[in-house]
């Protein structure tokens, strides 16, 4: 039987709509996976940040002490910071401030913490405890008492109250994340330590406070306790 034009016409374009309508179904189907697949990409994600976030958020907060610091000048024998004189070149005195630095950096800053914690503890300490109290702070925070005076040579004689990062023994063993019933040799710190740390927290020098150094400072083997993700932020970034 021979069709029509009219009717192959119309044919035709009944087998378009049927292509059509299966095409759109095809996409609408497709376009409904691809929104699933996006919601579940986004709840996994969501999960991945929680979990991270209540895990991580006890670091966002770091065992710091509160501590008066006398700068001492019979400890900071040093001359008076240099100043640029007239007619000096830049060269000259940018010589003149790296030696002074340089006297600066040999000055004994970890006397003034050791004076500063015996203060707040309110006892002496033996040159055999000093290991015990040396403990109580992050390494690096001579440093960064060394690096505020030399910003700030005006401090001489006067006593500041400074924030030191505690140790990052210390910093464990406060947040409670050291069994306290295991035995001295199991401790990474000593029975004296441990003894001080609660001398502390009962003066209100030793508190818990949030770790800006966690977000502005670098990695570092030295001092855990001051060690921080910048580098890592950067990265990212990049």
């Amino acid at each position: 039987m021979t069709l029509s034009i009219e009717q192959r016409r119309e044919h035709r374009l009944t087998t378009i709509e049927k292509s059509l309508a299966r095409r759109h179904r095809k996409e609408n189907g497709f376009r409904r996976l691809g929104l699933a697949a996006v919601l579940v990409g986004l709840t996994l994600v969501t999960i991945l940040f929680a979990s991270i976030l209540t895990k991580g958020i006890p670091a966002f907060w770091q065992a710091t002490l509160y501590t008066e610091i006398h700068f001492d000048p019979e400890v900071i024998d040093l001359p008076p910071a240099p100043v640029r004189e007239a007619g000096e070149t830049p060269y000259a005195f940018n010589e003149r401030h790296t030696q002074w630095m340089t006297q600066a950096g040999l000055v004994n800053w970890q006397s003034l913490i050791d004076a500063s914690l015996e203060r707040a503890l309110g006892e002496e300490v033996e040159p055999r405890q000093l290991r015990d109290l040396r403990a109580l702070v992050a390494s690096g925070e001579r440093y960064a008492l060394r690096d505020r005076f030399i910003a700030d040579p005006s401090l001489l004689g006067d006593t500041v109250t400074i924030k030191m990062l505690a140790g990052a023994d210390v910093d464990v063993w406060v947040k409670g994340n050291i069994d306290r019933d295991l035995p001295d040799a199991r401790q990474q710190l000593s029975p004296q330590s441990r003894a001080w740390i609660d001398v502390l927290q009962d003066e209100d020098v030793l508190r818990q406070s949030f770790s800006t150094s966690l977000f502005v400072n670098t990695d570092s083997r030295s001092s855990l306790a001051s060690a921080g993700l910048a580098g890592a932020f950067m990265g990212s970034l990049f």
